[in-house]
């Protein structure tokens, strides 16, 4: 007899954009370099922080992300 106490699954769809913030640039206002690498960076983070949490809870994911994102972190983007 089945335990009927037993955890129901759940199924989740989950995507990502994983992108540099270039609203600004799309407005005509434009980036220093300083600016244009801590942006880099913190997308880099949060995404660090993604993907340690999807591995934790055995989550798997579709991520969607941009070819100078790609460029620029290519290992990161192996881990996804």
């Amino acid at each position: 007899m089945e335990n009927k106490k037993q955890k129901k699954k759940h199924t989740f769809l989950l995507s990502f954009d994983v992108e540099e913030f270039t609203v600004p640039e799309e407005q005509k206002e434009y980036l220093t370099e300083k600016e244009r690498e801590a942006v880099f960076q913190a997308g880099a983070d949060g995404l660090k922080r993604c993907i340690s949490l999807l591995k934790q809870q055995n989550v798997v994911a579709t991520c969607f992300c941009t070819y100078e994102f790609v460029k620029k972190y290519p290992q990161l983007i192996k881990e996804l």
